[in-house]
């Protein structure tokens, strides 16, 4: 009798233990692909998987570590994301339209660094200044980077070389100048005849040449 309880306890730790290895995490040779939000430590880790050939790692923040484990493991397709403003970008985008509300001059100039794959970045009804934008060009020399300005309601691209400005008010001019200033080749604006009311005056003119010396 005693035999047999002992037979059939080896049964059960038999058992037992087959069931834990069954449930045991697979080996880093079998893991080809992984799916999780990651930490820098963890990139360290997964540099020692010899078949990982896809990393969807969205979500992380780890920036910097991404950039160097692609550089690193070129074997390893890699994608995460990039946030900017309400909109969430992948590593792999190569074309990008934002709008004022999706990224400031400072937030531009950090988180494209994220983004190797871009090649154009479009600003729409951007807030930038002229200043702003000339410091991403120069940053980012490979980057076609192009916007548009709004003008009274009426969107124009940085080429515009005409502009209806006969809806400007006068307490209105301070707003637009520097906008004005991001149109370098705009060469003519339509205003207000002097005799209508709400005309500018001639200082206020004279104030809008000087913005577009075109």
């Amino acid at each position: 009798m005693k035999s047999v309880k002992i037979t059939v306890l080896l049964l059960v730790m038999l058992a037992v233990l087959g069931l834990a290895g069954c449930s045991s995490a697979p080996k880093t040779d079998d893991i080809e692909q992984i799916t999780q939000v990651v930490t820098e430590a963890q990139l360290q880790e997964f540099r020692t998987y010899p078949n990982l050939k896809y990393l969807d790692a969205s979500g992380s923040t780890c920036y910097t570590a991404l950039r160097k484990f692609m550089a690193d493991c070129p074997q390893v397709e890699v994608v995460y994301t990039v946030p900017f403003g309400s909109k969430t970008v992948t590593n792999t985008q190569a074309d990008l339209i934002l709008g004022p509300e999706d990224a400031d001059a400072a937030e531009l100039s950090t988180n494209l660094r994220n983004l190797p794959d871009l090649t154009a970045l479009t600003l729409t009804d951007t807030d930038l200044t002229l200043a702003e934008l000339e410091a991403l060009k120069t940053a980012y020399p490979n980057l076609s980077l192009s916007y548009t300005v709004s003008l009274l309601g009426q969107e124009y691209t940085a080429d515009a070389v005409s502009a209806d400005l006969s809806d400007l008010k006068p307490e209105d001019l301070e707003a637009i100048l520097p906008r004005l200033a991001l149109l370098p080749a705009l060469t003519e604006a339509q205003l207000r005849s002097g005799t209508q009311e709400g005309a500018l005056t001639p200082e206020q003119v004279k104030s809008l040449m000087d913005a577009c010396p075109n």
